[in-house]
């Protein structure tokens, strides 16, 4: 099983989560971009929900390479987002 880019982050961060958490607090931490951020926003919810990067740029019209840009500068952006790895220690 291919494990999430979300899943991966969080591991990488410290946050000891299940995947069910992990996916939840994706859920709420996608609610962090704004209207400006909206193709990363997708781009983590559909990862979230178990869509590999050619799937994604199959449903939106992307390539597989924007696709992965997209879901780096998310992550890099959730990543700088103190409270969130707070929130996601918590559990």
């Amino acid at each position: 099983m291919r494990r999430s880019s979300v899943f991966l982050l969080l591991t990488l961060l410290g946050v000891p989560l299940s995947r069910p958490a992990a996916a939840q607090w994706a859920r709420g931490a996608i609610q962090r971009f704004g209207p400006r951020e909206g193709w990363e926003r997708e781009v983590l919810r559909l990862l979230a929900g178990g869509m590999r990067n050619e799937e994604i740029g199959r449903e939106l019209g992307l390539t597989r390479e924007r696709v992965r840009q997209l879901e780096a500068h998310a992550l890099a952006t959730l990543s700088r987002e103190p409270e969130l790895v707070e929130a996601g220690r918590r559990g």
